[in-house]
């Protein structure tokens, strides 16, 4: 991934670059599901971006980065499919909660949480910072109040 910049203009050029990188390999995906959550969190980006604050931009950043891993070639471990198959079924379940059924941030807040819990399934430690990193635009999302 490329390295943290300061500057808001580098930043913006660090944004463009994951951009074009997230679109190659999002070419090369070919899994409906993992070009899904490479979406989410394309989505989380610009939300993030424009609502501006050295906090938000930080995290769009890191989102753009989390989508290039999403929709990258992953080897599974055995009877990750089956933990995969439970995090879809319990993906509705943490921020529902907290966000209520009807809320309209949470249609949009639900497919994060789910590509929390596939990272964290997929049982690696690259994964399991992703999914901790995937939790903290999340929060930024909610903090932020953009209207997602």
């Amino acid at each position: 991934m490329n390295a943290f910049v300061r500057s808001e203009g580098s930043k913006r050029d660090q944004l463009d670059e994951l951009a074009v990188a997230y679109a190659r390999a999002y070419r090369r995906c070919l899994d409906p599901h993992a070009r899904r959550m490479g979406d989410a969190l394309r989505g989380a980006v610009a939300y993030l971006w424009n609502a501006g604050g050295g906090k938000n931009v930080s995290a769009s950043i890191r989102a753009a980065q989390l989508a290039i891993l999403s929709v990258s070639p992953v080897k599974l471990s055995d009877g990750t499919n089956e933990h995969l198959c439970v995090a879809r079924m319990d993906a509705n379940g943490a921020i529902g909660f907290e966000l209520g059924d009807d809320d309209a941030r949470a249609a949009k807040i639900r497919p994060l949480d789910e590509v929390a819990e596939v990272f964290w399934f997929r049982g690696d430690d690259k994964h399991g910072r992703a999914t901790v990193a995937v939790l903290e635009v999340m929060e930024c999302l909610l903090t932020a109040e953009v209207s997602v």
